[in-house]
């Protein structure tokens, strides 16, 4: 097996995660890490106490998924944005609350 070649990210979900960030860290959070995706999109993580939450940007800003997993309960909040908003509230609540 050889290995794939990722795409270069695209600029609609490398702008769309910028926002997201900024959102983000209005609301309070720190500076997330950010990764680039192997199908060109872009990926954000916060992480606060047994909290982690990944926020990924599909290539075209077609789509934001999101996943919040809680080690210590194994609880997982998870989701697609905007339909999922409220979910993606109570992620944030809980992250904010271990910051």
């Amino acid at each position: 097996m050889g290995l794939r070649q990722a795409r270069p990210i695209d600029p609609d979900a490398l702008e769309l995660a910028r926002l997201a960030a900024e959102r983000l860290l209005g609301a309070g959070l720190s500076e997330p890490e950010v990764f680039p995706v192997p199908d060109g999109g872009v990926q954000l993580e916060w992480r606060a106490g047994p909290l982690e939450l990944e926020v990924e940007v599909e290539p075209g800003a077609s789509a934001v998924v999101f996943l919040c997993d809680d080690e210590q309960s194994g609880e997982r909040i998870d989701g697609v944005l905007p339909r999922d908003e409220s979910r993606f509230a109570l992620a944030l609540a809980r992250l904010s609350g271990h910051a």
